[in-house]
């Protein structure tokens, strides 16, 4: 009489130390109450296994695109690390995806990234994992037997895949991407390194224009570290104002008469000595350091025109570069004009020039500002 019940307790401990991995059959009983409760249990244990199977696999797969997600992509990276694998990983990244759900929607954003997820599949064609991590940017771990040749080439391939047009909610949309490569073991020896690898390799690739990938080397962790030590240091400069103005003539080249200056800024640092605009203006920018800094720059050109008014009389303009975070600002045209009239200088000898980047980087809204003008 009590073996029914034992078999029972025996079916509920595999399905406690089984993680519900499939059950017994249910316990055939002398009574059919008992046989019942069995077999509840049983059908019980069969549902819980379904939904288990359905969670594990929305906490692996990217709900919008169907590819691996970011928590799949890092299981199939151990594992393959642990087998002590040589294998090649790719970061790739959309570029201005950013844009398209700004000038026409999440919806045509969402969409897209679809459409790129299918092209992606079929241009690997099972040569390596693809997974979507985020946003605009996917990952792939290449098999074993890509070679870095191969590896190229399959980059080259899912570049022109991607760049034709897409139809996307009755509207025809294109888009570029760039990629970072690395190689286990080679360039990391954890996960986590051979990732940050191939995202240095990719923002390196992001920085040449027209360039499809770049492969790790190891500079790039050199000038990253260099970056994060003079954005760490940047606001303290700002604040200590190690910032100079140098002053380059505009000139008529009919007469050679100087039409006015650029005013171009230079950080004067204490031990790195003179820093060039290219190294810490984008940093600026990224960190929204370029603010308090473009303030500073021109209060120091007023500063200075008002000064040589004094001495000279001159009021020749001077050209001051105006980045694209500053136009960000709200307050960017209520500054200027409290700082030109805080020194009394006549507002046409300061002049302000527009990056090309604005352009670039905002064409969608150069784009709407021409059609209605």
């Amino acid at each position: 009489m009590a073996r029914p019940s034992q078999e029972l307790a025996e079916l509920a401990n595999h399905f406690e130390v089984n993680e519900m991995q499939p059950a017994p059959e249910p316990v055939r009983s002398y009574t059919r109450e008992q046989y019942e409760l069995s077999l509840s249990f049983h059908n019980m244990t069969h549902a819980l296994q379904d939904k288990n199977s359905e969670l594990l696999y929305q906490s692996q797969h990217d709900p919008l695109t169907g590819l691996a997600n970011r928590n799949l992509l890092k299981k199939y990276l151990q594992e393959k690390i642990n087998k002590q694998e040589s294998f090649i990983f790719a970061l790739l990244d959309l570029n201005d995806f950013k844009d398209v759900n700004d000038h026409w929607s999440h919806a045509h954003g969402d969409e897209l990234l679809q459409h790129v997820a299918n092209r992606l599949i079929d241009a690997m064609s099972k040569k390596g994992l693809v997974s979507r991590i985020g946003g605009d940017e996917f990952a792939i771990v290449f098999n074993a037997d890509v070679t870095k040749e191969k590896a190229e080439s399959l980059v080259e391939l899912l570049r022109g895949r991607l760049k034709q047009s897409y139809q996307v909610i009755q509207d025809t949309l294109s888009i570029d991407c760039c990629c970072g490569l690395s190689c286990y073991p080679q360039d990391a020896k954890n996960r986590s390194d051979l990732m940050k690898c191939a995202d240095l390799a990719m923002y390196a690739a992001k920085k040449e224009n027209n360039t499809t990938f770049q492969w790790y080397q190891p500079q790039m962790r050199a000038d990253l570290n260099e970056r994060v030590e003079l954005t760490h240091i940047l606001g303290e400069a700002i604040k200590k104002n190690e910032f100079i103005i140098h002053y380059q003539p505009i000139i008529d080249v009919n007469n050679y008469s100087i039409q006015g200056f650029e005013a171009l800024v230079r950080w004067q640092h204490l031990t790195k000595g003179v820093i060039p605009p290219g190294q810490f203006i984008p940093l600026a920018e990224n960190s929204g350091q370029i603010i308090p800094l473009g303030e500073l720059i021109l209060d120091s050109v007023c500063k200075d025109i008002s000064l040589w008014n004094q001495q000279v009389g001159t009021s020749v303009p001077i050209a001051v570069n105006l980045s694209v975070r500053q136009f960000d600002d709200p307050d960017l045209a209520k500054k200027i004009e409290e700082t030109i009239s805080r020194y009394k200088i006549v507002p046409g000898n300061v002049e302000f020039e527009i990056t090309e980047s604005l352009f670039a980087e905002n064409s969608f809204q150069i784009q709407d500002a021409d059609s209605t003008h």
